[in-house]
């Protein structure tokens, strides 16, 4: 493994006596070297098929799993289990280089009867065995949209039976599919099962969860992790932000360390008013005490670090300047901890409480400079605001239970992008939509040009071939744009007013900032759309042709990026996607609410 870095934010650079302090413990693991191949692993894929599956559920968790067994090396394994009130080992270990028959077990999967959540759960691991020699990771993912209500249906036994397969060195991770299951039973055996656990709303969101899951399962470098932390002379541990369970021997215990993973912890500690440090002299905070277990060897691993500030006279300490990164990642904690507060206010039935919780999150956020993703809370915060105003206190609970763990249990961006931009398209689900057609015959306030450079080309080239003369020379009269920028011209003889006209960056591989400089096309777009007063506005998918962009990753930049701004802006009143039949419309009518 990569060596982990443990490293500390403080929200102030000093200390006096009698204050807290908030700070900010980093767990940082780098990503692996082309040289660091992991081992073959094993996958034990375990599918709901009861009875509540039945339609869009069934199909989509048979296309996510039939994804994931793609996703797989040719020296991995999977095998397949299904689960009704009836357990059936429908394909046992199998190479994944030879998955024809595995394929074909997923694809026969159908609906029916109740939920025998453990007996599915233990055919799973009992299907990995024991492990093979110089073989890497094993882990079920458990994949279920209701109640444990057939066979052992009590969570703490279920838990103990994950926990001691987890000792074993079979990790479990689990995913909840609508608005039925019990969400503290999921939650509990990913953590007993040392692996993760998410909640999806709509089950075309299950090919992604498998990709993810896949990738943190190939990068897999620690688990069994457990935090120890120890106040240092004159210091008190006041708070942990984050909702993380104790070990019996009363560390914290942590999500498994993924190469390429970072886990943010925040911290309140006091220096009491003995402290015996003086102005100016370093004092020690906390010992920090990293224990994991190496995947590869199984060894035991310790790593220790102490977290060290300055003294400082009371007087002094209110002027100290507070660090921006500090100050995003403890506002994004302590929202989290105020949606814990809105989950037990539910399960009180207090809807002046979960009011309350609400006003908190608010007021974190608007005390908190905006940052990419303090705006994703508060998209989020609009979310669960219109659940509850429309009494969908399932879909609150499921929402403020799973973001709750996901921020303060894991900081699980790339899951927490993907659910909050869901929220996004759903938000302004009246506002945007797709059309399969030319963009050249559409009619609106204005198109989108992609603008290439001369001679005209692709897109481009139509629309200066539809709109005649007048369009071309005005077209002409543009000259070179710069990447990003927009121009406007008439539409000519094409059935609009106007036509945007944006240089949009080439694809050079992902790591030319290509996607940051895609999203300013269609702000800048859209912002000129809004100064002039455009309604409706049609856009074909940027970067997806002649740029060179990926399909999929054009797509979901386009629609998140439109999306963005029709939340944060009442003008335009409609974006439409349009584009032909083919990979594009298929991937934008999949996402779209």
């Amino acid at each position: 493994m990569e060596k982990t870095d443990l490293s500390f934010m403080f929200l102030k650079k000093g200390l006096a006596a009698g204050r807290d302090l908030d700070l900010v413990l980093r767990v940082e693991t780098p990503a692996r070297t082309s040289e660091g191949a992991r081992k073959p692993a094993d996958l034990a894929l375990v599918l709901d098929r009861s009875g509540s599956m039945q339609g869009r559920k069934i199909i989509y968790a048979r296309q996510g799993a039939a994804a994931a067994v793609g996703l797989l090396g040719p020296e991995d394994q999977a095998s397949l289990v299904q689960f009704d009130d009836r357990v059936d080992l429908l394909q046992p270990l199998t190479p994944a280089g030879r998955a024809g028959a595995l394929q074909a077990a997923i694809a026969g999967i159908e609906p029916r009867g109740n939920t025998d959540l453990h007996g599915g759960w233990a055919a799973g691991a009992d299907s990995l065995g024991d492990g093979e020699p110089g073989r890497g990771a094993r882990r079920v993912v458990l994949l279920t949209d209701g109640l444990a209500n057939h066979g052992v249906t009590d969570p703490g036994t279920i838990a103990a039976k994950v926990a001691e397969a987890a000792r074993r060195g079979i990790a479990t991770s689990a995913l909840g599919i609508g608005e039925d299951f019990n969400e503290e039973l999921l939650e509990a055996v990913a953590r007993a099962g040392d692996g993760s656990y998410t909640f999806v709303e709509s089950p075309d969101q299950l090919p992604a969860f498998f990709e993810a899951e896949l990738a943190g399962f190939a990068n897999l470098a620690g688990r069994e992790v457990r935090l120890g932390l120890a106040p240092g002379p004159g210091i008190q541990i006041v708070s942990v932000l984050n909702d993380l369970p104790s070990s019996n021997t009363g560390s914290l215990v942590l999500p498994n360390l993924v190469a390429g993973g970072r886990q943010e912890i925040g911290l309140t500690v006091r220096a009491l008013p003995g402290l015996t440090a003086r102005p100016g002299e370093e004092t020690e905070l906390l010992a920090v005490r990293l224990e994991w277990t190496d995947p590869e060897t199984g060894e035991r691993r310790e790593m220790r670090q102490a977290a060290r500030v300055r003294a400082v006279e009371d007087r002094d300490f209110e002027a100290l300047p507070a660090d921006p990164a500090a100050v995003e990642t403890l506002a994004l904690l302590r929202t989290a901890r105020a949606k814990r507060e809105a989950l037990n206010a539910v399960d009180r039935g207090d809807e002046a409480g979960i009011a309350l919780a609400m006003d908190h999150i608010r007021a974190i956020l608007a005390g908190t400079p905006p940052t990419e993703r303090t705006e994703r809370e508060k998209i989020s915060l609009a979310s669960l605001e219109e659940d509850f105003r429309l009494r969908k206190m399932g879909k609150f609970r499921k929402n403020v239970h799973y973001e709750s763990y996901a921020r303060g249990h894991a900081m699980d961006e790339a899951r927490l992008f993907g659910h909050y931009s869901r929220k996004l398209l759903f938000l302004v689900r009246d506002r945007l939509d797709l059309h399969i057609g030319s963009l050249a015959g559409f009619p609106c306030d204005a198109i989108v040009n992609s603008r290439s450079d001369e001679p005209a080309s692709g897109l481009d080239e139509a629309l200066r071939a539809a709109g005649g003369p007048a369009f071309r020379a005005a077209c002409e009269a543009i000259g070179r744009l710069g990447a990003g920028a927009a121009a406007v011209t008439g539409g000519g003889d094409l059935p609009v007013k106007s036509v945007i006209h944006v240089r949009v960056p080439d694809w050079r591989g992902g790591n030319a900032s290509e996607f940051g400089a895609l999203s300013e096309c269609y702000a800048a777009c859209l912002l000129v759309a809004k100064e002039r007063g455009f309604g409706h506005v049609a856009f074909p998918v940027l970067g997806a042709g002649g740029r060179g962009f990926p399909v999929d990753a054009a797509v979901s930049l386009g629609l998140s990026a439109a999306a963005q701004f029709l939340f944060s802006n009442p003008a335009p009143r409609r974006v439409t996607f349009v584009c032909p039949d083919g990979p594009a419309a298929e991937l934008i009518w999949g996402q779209l609410p």
